[in-house]
């Protein structure tokens, strides 16, 4: 089959959903096509895989979870991802450093010293394993802070880039070796079919005491849009055919505490924003993140019952 139906809520199992948004025929091929997400290529490829089949956002009515309950097979899914254009290795690197710059750097050089230092305050102590590592930036400035990083990536030229920047890189979930202190995963869980399963996996991975960190779009807006079946821009939880999963801080947290983790509020830091409002503003993100945003740290217990 080139789509799976979810019959059930990827998050709580409840086999009752209400449809928010559903379309299909011509008007799916538009979406698949309409930028800022779509493009002609996206079109077609929605074409031979949803034929005779709509596009769904569901909302769980137990969990108020909001979910596609239509999706791509796995082949479709590497074929979508693989449609994003194929830089050398080099080349992603420049674009990457073209996008941000010296202070972009340092912020995020302080995020991961904040994820790091839930754990120790020594992070050449920790081992590390960035889930879904990309071009290897977040990866990259753990590995500069002293931790031994590794590295899990389904696409060649982003798992040739992390090499590049000196981390262990797997391409299976399975090769991955040992446990970690620390396990991030920043803008990945969104697409899995299966947030739970994913979410049980890594946490089984984590050393007792070690922290999973995740990052996702934050859908808090999600529910009124998609019942508008209106897609605001390209920071939009709601990025149909691939943010098959949107989140909210709520539903983020009962991810974490299906796989048996506590979420954990890292300590405040005032490097990381210039100036006195800026310092203030870092010193409260803690706090609003951990109350409202979609990143969340988890806890697994030191000692498991």
């Amino acid at each position: 089959m080139p789509t799976i139906t979810r019959d059930a809520c990827p998050l709580c199992q409840e086999r009752k959903s209400r449809t928010l948004w559903s379309v299909e025929g011509d008007d799916l091929i538009e979406l698949a096509g309409a930028k800022p997400f779509g493009n002609e290529r996206m079109a077609e490829l929605i074409a031979r895989h949803f034929a005779g089949s709509s596009f769904n956002y569901a909302h769980c009515p137990a969990c108020g979870f909001i979910y596609q309950d239509m999706i791509l097979d796995s082949e479709g899914m590497a074929e979508m991802y693989g449609l994003a254009p194929l830089l050398d290795p080099k080349e992603a690197g420049r674009a990457q450093q073209m996008r941000s710059n010296r202070y972009r750097g340092y912020r995020l050089a302080m995020r991961v010293l904040r994820t790091l230092s839930t754990v120790s305050d020594n992070p050449t102590k920790l081992r590390v394993l960035d889930f879904g590592c990309g071009w290897g930036l977040w990866g990259g400035c753990a590995l500069a802070l002293g931790a031994e990083v590794h590295g899990f990536d389904l696409g060649p030229r982003r798992r040739e880039a992390s090499i590049a920047r000196g981390l262990q890189v797997y391409d299976s979930i399975d090769a991955i070796p040992g446990e970690f202190d620390v396990i991030n995963t920043d803008q990945v869980i969104e697409h899995v079919p299966n947030p739970r399963k994913t979410v049980e996996a890594l946490a089984k991975m984590l050393k007792p005491g070690g922290v999973l960190q995740i990052s996702v779009p934050r859908g808090r807006a999600a529910l009124k849009h998609a019942k508008l079946g209106a897609i605001k821009s390209p920071r939009d939880a709601l990025e149909p055919f691939q943010h098959i999963n949107t989140f909210t801080n709520k539903t983020l947290r009962k991810l974490g505490a299906s796989a048996g983790l506590v979420p954990i509020m890292p300590r405040a830091s005032l490097g990381d924003r210039r100036g006195f409002l800026g310092m203030l503003k870092n010193y409260l993100a803690a706090p609003l993140e951990f109350r409202g945003k979609t990143r969340l740290c988890f806890r697994k217990a030191k000692h498991p019952q």
